[in-house]
């Protein structure tokens, strides 16, 4: 993900009922303009977390969908190798894609989370 300049334009219309000229509420369009420039991209290579080794002493769970098509499979293991810690984990989900939005891919995210929580 990289950092960009945000630009948000507003417009306010005011619908008018054709039949007899009453107003008939606001409507708001937003408009959206992301500028991403040069040096946020060459600084996200240079910051990338796989380019070395760092410590995390908290627990740590990397969950991947096996279906996504985005992120592949490996990253995890990747990411795993260059931290040093003792409490990581990876779920791998067989049928979950990118989004991980499914009630059963939720269901593992909350777990995962619930499990952080009490330790």
């Amino acid at each position: 993900m990289f950092l960009a300049d945000l630009f948000l334009f507003f417009k306010i219309v005011k619908p008018i009922n054709p039949i007899n000229n009453a107003k008939i509420g606001v409507k708001i369009i937003i408009s959206l303009f992301i500028t991403i420039k040069k040096k946020y991209i060459i600084d996200g290579r240079k910051n990338k977390i796989l380019n070395k080794e760092f410590k995390w002493n908290k627990p740590l769970i990397l969950i991947q969908g096996l279906k996504d098509n985005v992120v592949t499979p490996d990253v995890p293991e990747k990411i795993v190798k260059k931290i040093k810690g003792k409490q990581i984990q990876i779920k791998l989900l067989k049928n979950s894609d990118h989004r991980l939005s499914d009630p059963f891919d939720l269901k593992i995210m909350n777990d995962s989370i619930q499990s952080i929580i009490k330790n």
